[in-house]
C-alpha cells in the first residue's frame, strides 16, 4: 500500500470517526432535550399536585372550621331546646298539681253540694209541713 492509499483511508477513517463522533453527539443532546423536556413537565406536574394538595388542606381546614362553627350553633339550639323543655315539664308539673289540687276541691264542693241539697230537701218537706199545717 502506498502512501496516498493509507491517506485517503485515514483520512476516511478520521471522516468515518467524526460522523460516528457527532452523530453520537447530536443523539446525546437529543435525549438530553428530550430529558429535560420530560423533566420540566414532570415539575410542572408535580407542582400542580402540590398546589391542589395546598387547595385541598385550605379546605379541609375551611371545612373543619365551619363543621366546628355547626357544631357549637347546634349545640346552642340542644341547650335552648332543653331549657324550655325543662320549663315546659315544671309547667306541666304545675298543671298536674293545680288540677289535682281542683279534683279535689271539685269533689269537696261535690260533698258539700249534696249535703246542702239534703238540707234543702229536709227544709222543704219542713216547710210542706208547716204549710199543709195550718
Amino acid at each position: 500500500m502506498d502512501n496516498a492509499t493509507l491517506s485517503a483511508i485515514v483520512i476516511a477513517i478520521t471522516s468515518l470517526a467524526g460522523s460516528i463522533i457527532a452523530y453520537r453527539k447530536f443523539s446525546a443532546e437529543s435525549k438530553l432535550a428530550r430529558d429535560a423536556l420530560k423533566i420540566e413537565s414532570e415539575n410542572k406536574a408535580v407542582f400542580a399536585t402540590s398546589e391542589m394538595v395546598d387547595d385541598l388542606r385550605t379546605d379541609r381546614q375551611y371545612l373543619r372550621d365551619e363543621i366546628d362553627k355547626l357544631k357549637s350553633e347546634f349545640q346552642s339550639v340542644v341547650d335552648t331546646l332543653n331549657r324550655k323543655l325543662d320549663k315546659n315539664r315544671m309547667q306541666i308539673l304545675k298543671l298536674q298539681y293545680e288540677l289535682s289540687s281542683a279534683g279535689e276541691r271539685i269533689s269537696v264542693l261535690e260533698g258539700e253540694n249534696e249535703t246542702l241539697r239534703k238540707e234543702n230537701k229536709s227544709l222543704t218537706e219542713w216547710i210542706e209541713r208547716l204549710n199543709n199545717g195550718k
